[in-house]
Formats: C-alpha cells, structure tokens, sequence
C-alpha cells in the first residue's frame, strides 16, 4: 500500500500544471475576491505578495 501512495505522490508532484493569474482585490474573513481567472469555491491557490518570492496557500 505505502508503495501505490508513493507512487501516487510522485506522479502527482510531476504533473505539468496550468498558471493563471489574477490580483487580489478584497479580502472578507476567509474569502478572498480577486481581479482574474475564474476559479470556484474550494480551489487551491498560491497568493503572492508584490514583493518577494514567499507564497501562502489558499
């Protein structure tokens, strides 16, 4: 089983992935509304300052 996840994991980690990118224009609690691609509720991004190469996950 630890060697399927692995597995898993690796091709995972190696898939090419689509960039896209938008500007943050409000923040409301834990929502953030943003000035770019669409995306819905649940999704997974990288929020970036202006400055710098530090990212938070969201």
């Amino acid at each position: 089983m630890q060697d399927i996840l692995k597995d898993c994991f690796e091709k995972v980690r190696n898939l090419n992935t689509v960039e896209h990118s938008g500007r943050v224009m409000k923040v409301v609690g834990l929502t953030v509304e943003s000035n770019g691609p669409t995306v819905n509720m649940g999704n997974i991004c990288r929020i970036y300052p202006f400055a710098g190469d530090s990212y938070v996950e969201a």
